[in-house]
């Protein structure tokens, strides 16, 4: 399996919603977001993460949030 495959994909696929949603007109619900992937690619042992670390950055959700516990 080709770890940073994997992640560019999840990443891809989050970016993507974010992108559909931003601006959002209403409160707006999402089950993952970016940091998720960076959160997976650290127990995997993934060296390279700056791509993602850079996409935390750049697409920030909105100061307030509502976090659902597990």
């Amino acid at each position: 399996m080709d770890r940073r495959a994997y992640c560019e994909l999840m990443l891809q696929g989050s970016i993507d919603w974010f992108e559909r949603h931003t601006p959002a007109i209403a409160p707006t619900l999402s089950g993952r977001g970016i940091p998720d992937t960076l959160c997976y690619a650290r127990p995997i042992g993934l060296e390279e993460t700056e791509f993602i670390e850079s996409a935390c950055r750049r697409y920030r959700y909105a100061p307030v949030v509502f976090l659902a516990p597990p």
